[in-house]
């Protein structure tokens, strides 16, 4: 299932022993470019866009500090996490300095990878938490009109088309997903899948209609058929079932009526 490609530019004179943490982070929806040394990286960055940079700080020739140096003339704000073989404070004050977003220290994990690259994705959402389990992307309640209007208006993701809204019924976990698939038809990528938990008993969640306007009826099918109210929408009223029906018939504990009885 495809998602979102964030592209990661990784400078290191040492590149072909990190094949694997690249294999890894393609497969956890990260496109990397790697090059073995300042000059190429900076001939890159004139020329396209990157989500993010990976920078080796012992290189010979142009060293980490000094391409840090050029990156910032050409992207003051581009996210930029240093790879080093010593935590020393000095280095650390000096990079810190010249504005880098994290550590990496060798020997590099893939998992410590993952989840620097995660953290720095997050600056762009101040006070938003993010939890990613393999492909999905878990948003709290309270923070999901924000990630969706920067999925949408961020021209990295431009996630312009709601394919999908739909639910989840948990019952022995007394909760509701509520569960987007988002694509982008200008970039031509997609799925990215959004999901929502929301407490069964009262499974109250923001209205996306006025970012993605083909929410509104989805929203009503997963009110109808669910029980999940969406806050904000312009019409919320059944769209199956007919009015005065009782229940939400994609609930795992609803009853079916037997249509044979005898009224």
């Amino acid at each position: 299932m495809q998602s979102i490609a964030h592209k990661i530019l990784w400078i290191d004179d040492e590149i072909e022993a990190l094949k694997p943490h690249i294999l890894f982070l393609s497969e956890k929806s990260y496109e990397v470019t790697p090059v073995s040394n300042g000059d190429d990286a900076i001939s890159l960055l004139k020329e396209f866009h990157y989500d993010g940079v990976l920078l080796d700080q012992v290189m010979p020739g142009q060293d980490g500090m000094t391409t840090l140096d050029r990156i910032r003339e050409i992207a003051p704000t581009l996210p930029v996490i240093m790879v080093t073989q010593s935590s020393d404070d000095q280095l650390v004050n000096e990079a810190l300095g010249k504005r880098i977003n994290d550590f990496l220290v060798k020997p590099i994990g893939v998992a410590q990878i993952a989840s620097t690259l995660k953290r720095v994705l997050e600056q762009l959402l101040p006070g938003v938490s993010l939890t990613l389990e393999g492909e999905i992307l878990f948003v709290e309640p309270k923070d999901l009109l924000a990630v969706c209007r920067c999925l949408k208006e961020q021209e990295r993701f431009g996630l312009d088309y709601l394919g999908n809204l739909t639910a989840v019924d948990y019952p022995s976990e007394q909760r509701m997903d509520v569960v987007y698939y988002l694509y982008s038809m200008a970039q031509k990528h997609g799925p990215v899948i959004l999901k929502v938990k929301l407490p069964r008993a009262n499974p109250v969640l923001a209205s996306v209609t006025p970012i993605w306007r083909g929410a509104e009826f989805q929203e009503r099918e997963v009110y109808d058929l669910y029980g999940v109210t969406f806050e904000g929408h312009p019409d919320l009223r059944r769209i199956l079932m007919w009015d005065g029906f009782v229940g939400h018939p994609m609930r795992k504990d609803y009853v079916v009526e037997d249509q044979d009885a005898a009224e």
